[in-house]
């Protein structure tokens, strides 16, 4: 960094010039520091890297000058200049590569009315801009903000009281507002909202009561909305009018009383009351935080020794004593989804939390138990067919999350004994030599919806419950740490796994192995794109049969059964799979490559069936037997 700055002062005119150049060079890096069971990956493994070049020159001038007693005056010029840019690796091979130049002109102004000593008037404008940051290149292709200051205020001040009154009005352009939203490493995501503006008085003072009391209470009133905000909903762009910004509350409030019993000892109560806020842009009531109210005590001791310190002062600060539960942040999680693209497709399903009974977590007696044991199974856990316990005095939403926090203990309760058990195995492998010579491998039959869009279990091919985990150890072979985003699936577990015994696979077996790409990471005839069906109705959760296929970024479904509904995903812009763009004009093209692309994989698997053909599957084949077993 170097700076240069020259001033000077001429009868009532003060002026100074000056530059500045700075420049941040900085290595980005995720470092794998601990793995109890993965001894293979070598300590200090980095999962992405990338490094970030930051340059920035300002110039500016400033300019103060008093016309009379009363009156004064400011005007200050200033240009940034910003190169950023980054390269390497994001997450696993996944490039970064960020090249922005920024150029702001940033004027100030602003005069001051001296009343008299005790009241003084202000007015001011001010233009500011800010670059996005790192993280909003990650998550998207952003704008830099620019904002128009407004500002009108008057200063009290006495001896044993001031206050200050300020009316401000903030006008932005490209603003970047938290959409509620946490990118894959719990990052908050931000995106340009267009127009949007911030409309407020804000009121403190600080006043003396007594020799010993001081009162310093401060509030802020304003209206914080963005301005015709559009929306992308069903595909098409919808304007949703003056919504309210995300994180911005209308009323925020501070209070501190301070108690000075001796010149050595201070004690502050500090209060703070924030207001009701939204977590998104889009005024969904499932998004809103409730307002809240909080205090610390804080307890300071100076001491002033005649000698080696001027001052030495121990402070504390007692965070919430009084045990307040409030939330002041959070994010928007899907599982308050309302359904608004998917009314009919996903809407009518039986997987909510409306329907969850514990026996869906497959936490049943074995059938091998004898009748004393299992009774001892049931005693201890839960009986069969038991539903989660409504609570009559709450609301249907309360009663909504009091029931997924029991399914999600339960949840968690069975990964817990499913990795204790991992980890016995993985001890033993270890204990007895056996690590080093043997192939690891982790995996499951489907994916799992705990909480996503309000829902349990699984069926959907929304991307909760089609990506699997595949987690490989191959001493020698396999590179640790290695990631292949390659897309796999199931039935390509039996080919690979034979290929490693060196086997060959039948020629029956539909998938294909995978093998090469673990070892080498090439493989230049690989699929692009998977396919995927479901047909167990109306058994099974009710949830509607449909196929579809899914490439690297984009997901195309069709509901066949009861209904012709199509569904189309961007998971790059849209990664939880709310907002349905098929009928949107602009995605024609790729809706119909996306189709022509389903159709040759159901062709290349061998399903040619028409549709009535399917639904015979789904009346006869399954869900019409299991409904008929019910029914007897």
């Amino acid at each position: 960094m170097a700076t240069f700055s020259l001033n000077r002062q001429k009868g009532n005119t003060e002026w100074s010039l000056g530059t500045l150049y700075s420049r941040y060079v900085g290595d980005h890096f995720g470092e794998l520091i601990f793995a109890h069971y993965s001894p293979s990956i070598s300590p200090r493994h980095r999962f992405y890297e990338n490094q970030g070049n930051k340059k920035e020159g300002n110039v500016y001038a400033k300019v103060n000058h008093r016309f009379n007693d009363r009156i004064s005056g400011y005007l200050d010029l200033q240009y940034r200049g910003i190169s950023y840019t980054a390269d390497g690796k994001l997450k696993g091979p996944e490039p970064i590569n960020i090249d922005e130049n920024y150029g702001f002109f940033n004027p100030k102004a602003g005069l001051v009315y001296t009343f008299n000593p005790n009241n003084k008037f202000y007015i001011s404008f001010a233009r500011a801009h800010r670059e996005p940051s790192r993280a909003d290149f990650e998550n998207g292709n952003p704008k830099p903000e620019e904002l128009n200051d407004y500002e009108l205020g008057w200063r009290f001040n006495r001896e044993k009281a001031s206050l200050l009154v300020n009316f401000y009005a903030m006008d932005y352009t490209n603003q970047l507002a938290l959409t509620g939203a946490l990118d894959d490493v719990g990052t908050p995501i931000r995106e340009n909202v267009g127009k949007s503006s911030r409309l407020g008085i804000e009121l403190e003072g600080t006043f003396a009561l007594g020799n010993r009391w001081t009162w310093q209470p401060n509030i802020t009133f304003s209206r914080n909305r963005n301005q015709d905000f559009y929306f992308q909903r069903n595909g098409v762009l919808t304007a949703l009018g003056d919504t309210h910004l995300s994180f911005s509350p209308a009323v925020v409030a501070g209070n501190i009383i301070a108690f000075q019993p001796s010149s050595n000892w201070k004690i502050a109560l500090l209060t703070k009351y924030v207001g009701e806020q939204y977590m998104g842009n889009i005024d969904s009531e499932t998004s809103k935080l409730e307002a809240y109210s909080m205090s610390d005590l804080n307890i300071n001791y100076r001491i002033l020794p005649k000698s080696l310190f001027k001052e030495i002062n121990i402070s504390m600060l007692l965070n919430n004593p009084l045990g307040t539960k409030y939330v002041s942040n959070g994010y928007f999680y899907t599982f308050d989804d309302d359904y608004s693209t998917r009314e009919i497709t996903a809407g009518n399903t039986e997987m909510t939390m409306d329907y969850f009974c514990r026996e869906d977590m497959k936490m049943i007696p074995p059938k091998n138990l004898a009748e004393r044991e299992k009774r001892k199974w049931l005693s201890y856990g839960f009986k069969r067919n038991e539903t989660v316990i409504v609570d009559s005095e709450l609301s249907e939403i309360e009663n909504r999350r009091a029931k997924f926090q029991i399914y999600i203990k339960d949840y968690l309760a069975t990964i817990k004994s499913v990795d204790d058990n991992i980890g016995r195995v993985l001890d033993y492998l270890e204990e007895n030599n056996l690590s080093k010579n043997t192939i690891i491998i982790y995996s499951s039959d489907q994916g799992f919806f705990i909480g996503e869009h309000g829902w349990f279990d699984k069926r959907f091919m929304y991307e909760e419950s089609i990506r699997m985990p595949f987690v490989i150890k191959y001493p020698g072979l396999i590179k640790p740490g290695t990631v292949n985003k390659d897309i796999v699936t199931n039935i390509d577990f039996a080919p690979t796994i034979l290929e490693m015994l060196g086997l060959q696979a039948p020629i029956s077996v539909q998938g294909e192995s995978f093998f090469s790409n673990l070892t080498t990471g090439k493989n230049k005839n690989w699929r692009q794109s998977m396919y995927y069906h479901y047909y167990e109705y109306p058994f099974y959760h009710h949830v509607q049969p449909h196929y579809g296929i899914r490439n690297e970024r984009y997901k195309l479904i069709h509901f066949y059964y009861d209904m012709d509904q199509w569904e189309l995903y961007d998971l790059k812009k849209d990664p939880d799979e709310l907002n349905n763009i098929y009928l949107s004009k602009k995605e024609s093209k790729l809706v119909s490559k996306l189709k022509s692309e389903l159709y040759s994989l159901k062709k290349y698997y061998g399903n040619e069936l028409t549709y009535e053909e399917m639904r015979k599957i789904s009346d006869t084949d399954f869900g019409g037997l299991e409904s008929k077993k019910l029914k007897q």
